[in-house]
């Protein structure tokens, strides 16, 4: 009797034992995991705005040219199209410092700049020349994190004030 129940006794310490080295990965491993999904999240939402910033350009030239993204996915952080100050702004928190506290780098036309906080927020803007409108309004339209994309359009609608006037619109 005494050894089945000495079997019992060890099976549970040993049980025990292997359940607190679980427990010990997942606390190590979690934060590493979690800053290479913000790394790859940030660089999809660097390359969404790369792409945004190329169908403005495509369009910039022709009065009444119009052109789409069909598949604006944004998994993470908060698009904003911000008409008065006509800058597109990319803003997403993270758990992973991207760049210099503070100091923007430019990867094209984007300006990157990691921002302190806890977590980091990481904003990636793209200002423009151009009047930016959006539904041919002045106005700050916020897209959020969605499980379906996002379609935006691009219009050029000619001049206004000597600038070329961009108007976006969602479909």
């Amino acid at each position: 009797m005494e050894k089945k129940a000495q079997i019992w006794i060890e099976t549970v310490i040993y049980t025990l034992i292997g359940l607190t080295i679980i427990g010990i990965l997942l606390g190590v491993a979690k934060p590493k995991i979690q800053e290479m999904q913000d790394k790859s999240i940030i660089e999809q939402s660097i390359n969404a705005m790369q792409e945004l910033d190329l169908k403005i350009s495509s369009v910039q030239g022709t009065p009444g040219k119009r052109t789409s993204i069909k598949q604006l996915k944004i998994s993470k952080g908060e698009l904003k199209i911000n008409s008065a100050e006509d800058k597109i702004t990319w803003e997403i928190e993270s758990s992973r410092q991207y760049s210099e506290l503070n100091i923007p780098i430019k990867i094209g036309s984007l300006n990157i700049t990691t921002l302190s906080g806890n977590p980091w927020k990481i904003k990636i803007e793209a200002p423009y020349s151009y009047n930016i409108t959006f539904e041919e309004k002045e106005q700050l339209k916020t897209f959020q994190p969605a499980p379906s994309p996002y379609v935006l359009f691009f219009e050029n609608k000619g001049t206004i004030s000597s600038k070329t006037n961009i108007d976006i619109f969602s479909g």
